[in-house]
């Protein structure tokens, strides 16, 4: 398995990962796999992954193997095509568990059908720049700040004691505002996860470590 198709970022934290998963458990809060890019007959939700995505998620899946403890996923296809692939690298049956607050709304949604509209009407970069920089919370959308919160407890609950490396799979609109609010980056639109790209979360004791590509912090739970 090519583990050269992973990204850096992620890989070059895979050891301390690893290391970690033995006693505590360890959230990889990740975004989907490489997917194909939209059209118009095609629905946003129906968007696939690549064979290529679907290759690097493969050998995420074989570099992680036994230390997976749990997958869970968007119940969006090109992240529910992720975690299939993940889990056939691991070469075992971890059974997929869909979240919606992982995508289909998200954490970050409090009513659908007006936030669906604040995608069309504002398009992705202007809501995302919101996300990023603004507590106040657009029509349909929870705040940000509080949003991140919530996800993260939910996903700490979720998990539980268990020892092992917890993936949780979502979308660059879920995975950079968390990270930008729980770790407080500096606002911006530079940091936005590539294809496989993580957050993780090691848990120990009253204590979690978050780390996202260079930024790392360690507060309470």
């Amino acid at each position: 398995m090519n583990l050269s198709l992973i990204p850096h970022t992620l890989k070059a934290s895979l050891p301390r990962l690893i290391h970690s998963c033995v006693e505590v458990p360890v959230i990889l809060l990740i975004r989907h796999a490489e997917r194909v890019d939209a059209h118009e007959n095609l629905a946003e939700e129906c968007v696939p992954i690549t064979d290529n995505g679907r290759l690097t998620a493969s050998a995420l899946g074989h570099a992680l193997r036994r230390h997976i403890a749990s997958l869970h996923s968007s119940p969006v296809l090109r992240c529910i095509q992720t975690a299939e692939a993940i889990q056939h690298g691991a070469r075992r049956q971890l059974g997929i568990h869909a979240d919606h607050q992982l995508g289909a709304p998200g954490a970050y949604v409090s009513a659908p059908k007006r936030a669906g509209h604040q995608w069309q009407t504002l398009g992705f970069t202007s809501v995302m720049r919101h996300l990023v920089e603004s507590r106040v919370p657009l029509p349909g959308m929870n705040a940000p700040d509080a949003a991140a919160v919530a996800l993260l407890q939910h996903m700490v609950a979720t998990v539980g004691l268990q020892p092992g490396i917890h993936i949780f799979i979502s979308h660059d609109s879920i995975v950079f505002p968390t990270a930008r609010w729980l770790l407080g980056l500096p606002v911006g639109m530079g940091d936005l996860p590539d294809f496989l790209e993580s957050m993780s979360m090691e848990l120990c004791h009253d204590t979690i470590k978050l780390t996202y590509r260079d930024y790392s912090c360690v507060s309470l739970i």
